[in-house]
């Protein structure tokens, strides 16, 4: 019942009068997202994410976003909930506005912010679902490790999530490589440096694992069959850059036909970033080191992974120390990583530590 009352709200706030002609608060809206963007530097989508929730305040409450007070706002976070919007969006929706309404202050637009006490709904500590090495394995590599398809299309989907889980990138961050970041190494295989999306993200340069680069050298063959592919490492098939959406497309697809099961776990692009991430934390990496690795700007953001140092600790005893074995690693990582990264450039190095034939 609810899921229904929130479809015919939903429709009934997309049948208002349109927004622009009847809020006027377009063209402050279209400034505060450029502000965004250029100067504090979020990722695009984001900022889409912040103006959205800005606009669905202006919806809600009939009035232009300047013009809503601290009781109007209390009343929409409780729309919100009464709605049954996720906790996670809730909380986006307050980082929204507060962002929103410090910058209007700043702007004249309103004499204070009325968000600087909104709080929303507490954020339920939960485990980043995550992969087992052993699926990481039947996605990378599929069941002849070493071998890639002979289609380059196919091809190019299979190095990219090797790519992507090695590197930790994020969607939009891994279709924007270009040949030119590949750079050989001196024991025969290939490094990448993956460009950041969001604000303040460094350019971090990763060693490959050497079944990646064996499927590089085949790709690299079989992408000069596509037609004027670009500059791209991963073009799409019209030529640019892939899109994020492109890159989960591929892995959704690439997981199914894995035999990966779900278990409760919400299978996204994402689930690369945090297995590689946990995989690193259960091997020994420290979670400063995790935090610099993916470029996360808070520390509470890669708590999460603790649960994979808390694990390896229990399962290696209060005493002793667990034996590595790598015959059961298909997908190898570092056990100490913290002198592979990098100072002040940010360029890192992920060394494995195994190879297979």
């Amino acid at each position: 019942m609810q899921s229904v009352d929130r479809t015919q709200d939903e429709r009934h706030l997309a049948n208002l009068t349109n927004h622009r002609s009847t809020y006027g608060s377009s063209d402050s809206l279209e400034k505060w997202r450029r502000d965004l963007l250029y100067i504090s530097r979020v990722a695009p989508s984001t900022a889409r994410q912040y103006v959205h929730a800005v606009r669905r305040l202006e919806r809600q409450a009939s009035a232009p976003a300047v013009e809503v007070d601290r009781a109007g706002l209390a009343r929409h976070m409780a729309w919100l909930d009464r709605k049954g919007y996720a906790t996670s969006t809730q909380r986006q929706a307050v980082a929204a506005l507060r962002t929103f309404y410090s910058w209007a202050e700043l702007e004249g637009l309103v004499d204070r912010s009325p968000a600087w006490r909104l709080r929303g709904p507490r954020a339920r500590r939960r485990e980043a679902a995550h992969l087992t090495r052993e699926e990481v394995a039947r996605l990378l590599y599929g069941r002849e490790p070493g071998m890639i398809p002979a289609s380059p299309w196919a091809a190019r989907d299979r190095v990219l999530l090797g790519v992507g889980y090695y590197c930790g990138a994020r969607a939009g961050e891994v279709g924007r490589i270009q040949v030119r970041d590949l750079l050989p190494t001196n024991t025969g295989g290939w490094s990448v440096a993956v460009p950041g999306v969001k604000g303040g993200d460094v350019v971090r340069r990763v060693v490959l694992d050497p079944l990646v680069c064996a499927q590089i050298q085949g790709y690299l063959v079989l992408r000069d069959e596509i037609v004027s592919p670009g500059p791209w490492l991963f073009p799409s098939r019209r030529r640019r850059p892939l899109s994020a959406d492109a890159a989960r497309g591929v892995f959704e697809k690439a997981w199914r036909e894995a035999g990966i099961r779900k278990r409760g776990r919400r299978l996204t692009w994402h689930v690369l970033r945090h297995s590689v991430a946990t995989h690193l934390v259960d091997d020994g990496a420290s979670v400063p080191d995790v935090q610099r690795w993916l470029r996360h700007r808070d520390m509470s953001s890669t708590q999460v992974y603790a649960h994979a140092r808390e694990e390896a600790t229990l399962a290696r005893g209060l005493f002793g120390r667990r034996r590595l074995d790598t015959s059961r690693r298909p997908v190898g990582l570092v056990e100490e990583i913290g002198h592979l990264l990098a100072s002040a450039s940010g360029a890192s190095t992920l060394v494995n530590t195994h190879s297979q034939a």
